[in-house]
């Protein structure tokens, strides 16, 4: 969750960390599996949690960048000479809102905003694929998939008969 703060870049020592915390929690030990399906619902919790909040702040990010961009849109249209502007064009106006520094530093504010979404809403759906993981390899466990192989019980008797009937000469070709 904290990787996606607003100085975020593969350099940064706690992104990198944050990130192998998050890439750790994908490293599924087979012989552990009850305690990774019973920490599973806190973590998706956790992180959609943390996903409805950033969907907020985003709507949130959206909300003051409408009202900055309706202000700066005001002002050079109350006051175009201003701006520089000598005729007052629709796109004359859209592109010097664009411009102004407020509009730009609310765009970032958004993006950011955006990107927080789209990692939470990607650890979810991660999240829902170790889920998936996770039944898998508990239905494996339960068929015995991991156990050490072991021979049938009556493997002994079966090697003496298939010993004893080379020896003796009876084959199956034989007995038909």
């Amino acid at each position: 969750m904290g990787i996606y703060h607003e100085d975020y870049n593969d350099d940064c020592e706690r992104c990198q960390l944050e990130q192998s915390l998050v890439f750790a929690l994908f490293e599924l030990d087979q012989l552990h599996l009850d305690r990774h399906l019973t920490e599973q619902p806190k973590l998706m919790h956790q992180y959609a949690s943390s996903l409805a909040e950033a969907r907020y702040e985003y709507g949130l990010c959206e909300r003051k960048r409408d009202v900055v961009l309706a202000e700066v849109d005001f002002k050079i249209r109350r006051n175009p000479e201003k701006f520089g502007l000598e005729k007052v064009t629709e796109k004359a106006v859209e592109n010097l809102v664009t411009l102004d520094p407020r509009v730009d530093r609310a765009e970032r504010k958004v993006l950011l905003a955006k990107r927080k979404v789209d990692g939470l809403q990607a650890m979810v759906s991660a999240l829902e694929h170790r889920k998936k993981t996770l039944e898998g390899l508990t239905y494996l466990f339960g068929m015995d998939y991991y156990a050490e192989p072991r021979l049938p019980k009556n493997v002994k008797e079966r090697r003496e008969k298939v010993k004893n009937d080379k020896v003796f000469g009876r084959s199956r070709r034989r007995q038909q």
